[in-house]
């Protein structure tokens, strides 16, 4: 694993211009519920089954531990997995470089569209294989719209 973290975060510097990391982050795998929690400590327990409409942690990278959680069952051999990977190595170094940002959502930005050339270079469109909305990514990637959301 420890290889294609680097190897990955060789190929998201060649991209981005964010320097790789010199070490790779830990890596736990958890249940969806776990994800939830862990990315929405305070808020009210949802159970991601219930299906009730609200965006949900795939994955997450905590910098206060250097600790990169990915969902159980995730597989190395899977493109749409290691986009997940992906996307959250390169919090992983934005972290690490000491990079700051207006707000999340430009740090987002910078891991969906690293996440988003990965899967265009496999053939694949990430709103499609991630069954996300475009209209969220704008949202979720933009400060001012995310200040109201």
């Amino acid at each position: 694993m420890d290889q294609l973290m680097f190897a990955l975060m060789a190929w998201i510097g060649a991209v981005t211009g964010i320097p790789p990391a010199p070490d790779v982050p830990a890596v736990m795998f958890n249940s969806a519920a776990e994800l939830q929690r862990l990315h929405s400590p305070d808020a009210a327990y949802l159970d991601p089954a219930d299906g009730d409409g609200s965006p949900q942690a795939v994955a997450l990278y905590n910098p206060l531990d250097g600790t990169l959680h990915l969902p159980e069952g995730w597989q190395a051999d899977d493109p749409v997995d290691i986009s997940i990977l992906l996307h959250e190595l390169v919090h992983h170094m934005q972290s690490r470089a000491g990079m700051e940002y207006a707000c999340r959502a430009e740090m987002e930005k910078a891991a969906y569209d690293a996440q988003i050339a990965f899967l265009a270079s496999m053939g694949m469109d990430m709103f499609e294989v991630m069954e996300m909305n475009e209209l969220f990514y704008r949202i979720i990637t933009n400060c001012a719209l995310m200040q109201t959301y």
